[in-house]
């Protein structure tokens, strides 16, 4: 079942920020699609750049720092995405190209901060951080070492 926007009094309202007219089927504009769409679905390029910008461009871990290599895109790249202040606007271009540039083990990843069976949240943003291939792997293979959260259905 689709979900709509919401009507308040017969004004449609957006279903993500509650507080103003949608301008198309569900969202009041551009900003609350791409945020809906990072909350929703963690893993895509949206919810990357929003975790990337929380964390000012940086690796939670190692501190690694994406900061350098988006500058030089932004100088020297071709690009129809391009946004207007990288710190503060999504830009799924821009997510597409630090993945293709940087190499394999500096690569910004999303990861879950609590595992999904250890009983972190797998939707929103709360329980995900960004962090590079390298510590990804590293923390996984910690991660995946300790005890399971037990399946309360399966007594």
């Amino acid at each position: 079942e689709k979900i709509g926007p919401l009507t308040l009094n017969g004004v449609k309202m957006c279903a993500w920020c509650l507080e103003a007219k949608t301008k198309g089927p569900r969202y009041c504009g551009k900003d609350c699609a791409k945020s809906a769409r990072a909350s929703f679905f963690p893993q895509k390029e949206e919810s990357l750049n929003y975790l990337l910008m929380r964390q000012d461009f940086k690796c939670a871990h190692c501190q690694y720092d994406w900061n350098p290599l988006i500058e030089q895109l932004l100088r020297n790249g071709r690009v129809y995405d391009k946004p207007n202040d990288y710190k503060t606007e999504l830009s799924y271009w821009l997510m597409r190209r630090i993945k293709s540039e940087v190499s394999k083990e500096r690569k910004p990843e999303v990861d879950h901060v609590i595992p999904i069976y250890k009983g972190g949240q797998s939707l929103g943003l709360d329980n995900h951080q960004s962090i590079c291939y390298t510590c990804h792997k590293a923390k996984s293979k910690i991660d995946n070492g300790g005890p399971r959260k037990k399946n309360a259905s399966k007594s």
